[in-house]
């Protein structure tokens, strides 16, 4: 008997073998690409604002980059002062409400 359909088993299994290599070929070459995060707009945005600080930094006077650091210096030390003063109030106010409500469970009994 010869067969109804020309491909034979073993047709079908080269086939089927070269549709698997054709895939493994186009899923292998796109294997290690991964999506990038940041953009090209991104990274020259950076890049140019590293190049002004650096050429910023460069045309300073030894006087100027100190007066820099010191006004640097200066805005840190108000931020955190600033900080610990909010910290100190909220303490404060975390401290109050515990003795009016310690006070008040004395007034019930």
């Amino acid at each position: 008997m010869t067969p109804i359909c020309p491909i034979t088993l073993n047709n079908k299994f080269r086939a089927l073998r070269d549709l698997l290599k054709q895939e493994a070929t186009t899923i292998g070459s796109k294997k290690h690409h991964h999506k990038e995060s940041v953009s090209v707009e991104t990274l020259n945005k950076i890049n140019e604002k590293e190049n002004k600080k650096t050429a910023n930094n460069n045309s300073q006077t030894r006087t100027e980059k100190v007066k820099a650091l010191a006004q640097y210096t200066e805005a840190n030390k108000q931020v955190k002062k600033k900080h610990w003063n909010r910290q100190a109030e909220r303490r404060e106010r975390a401290t109050n409400g515990r003795e009016k409500d310690a006070g008040e469970e004395n007034m019930k009994i």
